[in-house]
């Protein structure tokens, strides 16, 4: 994905498939967690242009309600150079 932008790569974008090379049972199992969820039986054929339709402005919003800066905790690991702690 480029930065500024929901335009997606080829290697970016949901498969047009979501049981390519996928056992059977694993597939049941899918289905099955979709209905139970509530998403209803045609949720296989909407899914990707559900996603497609996600704008820029959506991710911003939702990112706004959910990230709170004062609320972050950051974790580091080993010994980075360069870094003050606070």
């Amino acid at each position: 994905m480029r930065r500024n932008s929901l335009r997606m790569t080829s290697s970016d974008r949901p498969t047009s498939s979501f049981f390519v090379a996928t056992p059977p049972a694993k597939i049941a199992n899918q289905l099955l967690g979709f209905l139970f969820e509530g998403y209803g039986i045609d949720y296989i054929d909407k899914r990707n242009g559900l996603v497609n339709a996600v704008t820029l402005d959506d991710v911003k919003r939702v990112a706004a309600r959910l990230l709170k800066a004062d609320e972050l905790i950051v974790t580091v690991v080993g010994k980075p150079q360069g870094l003050a702690r606070q």
